[in-house]
């Protein structure tokens, strides 16, 4: 197959089973030669702002002790895991945390940090008809005094028994929902997005907050305190208004959110900065991040339109982790790393897993993330400064879209990094385009050794400098090849360790 003067191939989906053993895309052009991305196990990167989703663990829907290994040559810092109250306490004031010590203590000791989404109620303090997913929406302050007392206990016992192992608590998950908040409005089937009983449950959730960050910081007066977990729903705006009007910004140091959706970017700039404004607003310097997004290897009623697979689902997981560097997000965390046995009651796995839930190995968006983490750690910075323009070869790149691109520019250790791709709906079946970068760069920044890095494949390609010319004081490279997913132009010394 050829476009535009350019060959490509892909493999067949069904040979995407490890993209760390297939070179997906070989262009036709004078690459000089190709090699690997030179990886980095977590242990070996001192920070980053990449994190992956260890959550329903409280539920029991994978086997963390067989994602390890993978993880620990992942590159991936954070981990967020849900505490599960109702799996902790099965006798009133006698607690088991043997389970969530072994997961925090292997995930500590392969070089990632966990945070605690502290959340969902008790049998024996909320009881409810309707328990299908293990309590996760019954909420304490709706049990009376007894159900308020059993989660203060909980609450401070957890952080004495987690004390100098776990920095960063997030409280509850997605309140703005009815599946993980369900007050009798929402039980009754009336209400639910009703204006009066969104701001009523904000309230509720901004005194959740309150009494529980409290209990925290009396024990670990430095830890972090983490709201929202927000699900980015048709409600979202007028419930986060509500709850900044019902001072939740006193008792938090960073806020959470869940940007769901099909696209990465759609709607991103909106969603972020309407997050952003809100909270500048109360005066306060209060990092956003981004706690969990995710799409499914496979198709999912109400959530996928299409049948997903490996390769659209590397995709997408590269474009999120370039989303939330361009929005500023100070946290990308990816959800999730294994697929999940029995979650909803499905009788199917749901799929959602960098790891698969069957033979736990690693899925396509395993290698994209290994990828990103090794180019994304302490060392990489954002650089908006960099200027950076696309010059197609034709106006349009498919009959039923302009051509758009887009593009970020980061520097690590100092070196200019590009990258850039155009935000096709990942599932599509794309061919790559041909295109002219311009860029601007001083004397002294001249690339040496120009590389493009296709994060999917781990493949380096060294560049013929016989593509580049100077013109009108910018560097010209002509011909690259673009996807709908990023790849990186920069200089082989910006990959060296």
């Amino acid at each position: 197959m050829k476009n535009n003067g350019m060959q490509m191939e892909l493999p067949p989906v069904d040979l995407l089973k490890s993209a760390g053993n297939y070179d997906l895309i070989k262009f036709g052009f004078d690459f000089e030669s190709s090699s690997k991305l030179t990886l980095k196990k977590s242990r070996e990167i001192k920070s980053s702002l990449i994190g992956i989703g260890y959550e329903t663990l409280d539920r029991d829907t994978f086997e963390p002790k067989k994602t390890y290994q993978s993880m620990a040559a992942s590159g991936v810092k954070w981990a967020r895991l849900q505490t599960g109250w109702n799996k902790c306490e099965k006798q009133k004031g006698i607690y088991n945390f043997c389970w969530l010590d072994e997961i925090v203590d292997n995930l500590l000791a392969i070089g990632i940090n966990p945070w605690f989404s502290v959340s969902f109620g008790n049998a024996l303090y909320t009881p409810a008809d309707d328990h299908r997913m293990e309590y996760v929406g019954e909420v304490f302050l709706y049990f009376g005094r007894e159900a308020i007392t059993g989660w203060e206990n909980y609450v401070s016992a957890l952080a004495e028994h987690f004390k100098g192992r776990i920095t960063h608590w997030e409280i509850w998950n997605e309140p703005n929902t009815s599946s993980f908040w369900r007050d009798a409005k929402v039980r009754s089937g009336n209400g639910e997005n009703d204006l009066e009983n969104i701001n009523q449950k904000a309230a509720d959730y901004a005194q959740m907050v309150k009494i529980t960050s409290c209990l925290i910081k009396k024990i670990i007066p430095e830890a972090k305190i983490i709201g929202g977990a927000l699900s980015a729903g048709i409600n979202v705006n007028t419930y986060v208004r509500a709850l900044l009007k019902n001072h939740l910004a006193d008792h938090i140091d960073i806020l959470s959110y869940h940007p769901y959706g099909l696209v990465p970017e759609m709607s991103a700039e909106a969603r972020f900065n309407f997050l952003r404004r809100e909270l500048d607003k109360t005066g306060k310097k209060i990092p956003i991040w981004q706690g969990e997004c995710g799409r499914p290897t496979g198709f999912i009623n109400n959530r996928t339109a299409v049948n997903c697979s490996e390769y659209s689902q590397a995709k997408f997981l590269t474009r999120r982790i370039i989303t939330d560097l361009r929005l500023g997000c100070e946290m990308s965390s990816y959800f999730m790393v294994a697929d999940l046995k029995n979650y909803f009651y499905s009788q199917t796995l749901f799929p959602y897993g960098i790891i698969s839930g069957e033979d736990y190995r690693p899925k396509a968006a395993y290698y994209a993330l290994q990828s990103m983490a090794s180019l994304f750690d302490n060392h990489t910075v954002i650089d908006q400064e960099l200027y950076m323009r696309i010059y197609p070869a034709n106006a349009y790149m498919n009959s039923y879209l302009p051509f758009h691109m887009v593009t970020a520019a980061f520097r690590r250790k100092g070196i200019p990094i590009f990258c850039y791709y155009t935000p096709e709906l990942p599932d599509l079946d794309w061919e790559p385009r041909r295109f002219e970068l311009c860029i601007d760069l001083a004397d002294s920044e001249m690339f040496n050794n120009p590389v493009l890095v296709d994060p999917i494949t781990q493949i380096v390609y060294r560049l013929n400098k016989s593509a580049f010319k100077m013109w009108a004081g910018l560097l010209h490279i002509n011909p690259l090849p673009f996807m709908d997913y990023p790849l990186f132009f920069t200089d082989e010394k910006a990959l060296e360790d």
